[in-house]
């Protein structure tokens, strides 16, 4: 399968690796939903390429191409994470890479819950898709939440990209 962007070749490969590694945000974007989020590259450690996000938070990504040296340390940068590659925790108990979030709301879907969250310095809401159990849905609106995305699904790529 072939992407074209502005009548050139965005990237090539099996549909699964283009949805699972795309190469540029658009062909990220053109695969189905994806969140992006700004921040700045601090380099990269055991845990992965490190990005701070609005309010010195940090998170963890899998950096594009497997080459974190494609960055410099303090540059701005742009991560992108598909949304049902999000989990929630309760606020406080998501780690060391957690995002604060705030619930907006929480709806029942039949299968599943979408959670909508607000990050700080995020342009958009972020809708959480949940599996549904007996349970019931242990976020309710106005609650702190802390937001987890999946190392390994975190891309990264450059701000102007």
């Amino acid at each position: 399968m072939a992407v074209m962007s502005v009548g050139g070749l965005a990237q090539i490969g099996s549909p699964f690796d283009l949805y699972e590694d795309p190469k540029t945000p658009f062909v990220a974007d053109f695969n189905g939903k994806m969140y992006f989020l700004r921040g700045g590259y601090l380099g990269s450690d055991s845990a992965g390429a490190m990005v701070r996000l609005p309010g010195e938070v940090r998170i963890a990504a899998k950096s594009v191409n497997g080459s974190a040296g494609l960055f410099d340390p303090g540059k701005p940068v742009k991560i992108a994470v598909r949304p049902q590659r999000l989990r929630l925790a309760p606020c406080g108990e998501g780690g060391p890479f957690a995002i604060p979030a705030t619930v907006e709301a929480a709806i029942f879907v039949g299968s599943f819950h979408v959670v909508v969250v607000r990050i700080p310095g995020a342009e958009e809401l972020l809708y959480v898709q949940l599996p549904a159990t007996g349970a019931g849905l242990a976020f309710r609106a106005g609650e702190g939440v802390d937001l987890l995305a999946e190392r390994e699904a975190v891309r990264l790529f450059p701000a102007e990209a």
